[in-house]
């Protein structure tokens, strides 16, 4: 892109907002406040411990929230 950045994945495994609620084909996810009692979140994109295939940007997986481990992480993004 014009700001030379380039795809991480299978860099770390990174945090989502997302929830493992699945989402209807076709509709937009709407992020929810944090629900207490759904104590997993998504992680997506694989990271350097892991084989090929499983680092893709389409790759999905979930964990507890409370995860901490070297091979999770998350970006940070802003829009300009």
């Amino acid at each position: 892109n014009q700001l030379g950045l380039y795809d991480c994945a299978g860099n770390v495994w990174e945090w989502c907002y997302d929830t493992t609620e699945n989402i209807e084909e076709g509709k937009n996810y709407i992020y929810k406040a944090f629900d207490s009692s759904n104590i997993y979140r998504r992680l997506k994109g694989g990271s350097w411990y892991n084989n090929a295939e499983i680092c893709t940007v389409l790759n999905r997986s979930y964990v507890q929230a409370t995860l901490a481990d070297d091979n999770v992480g998350f970006r940070l993004v802003r829009t300009v």
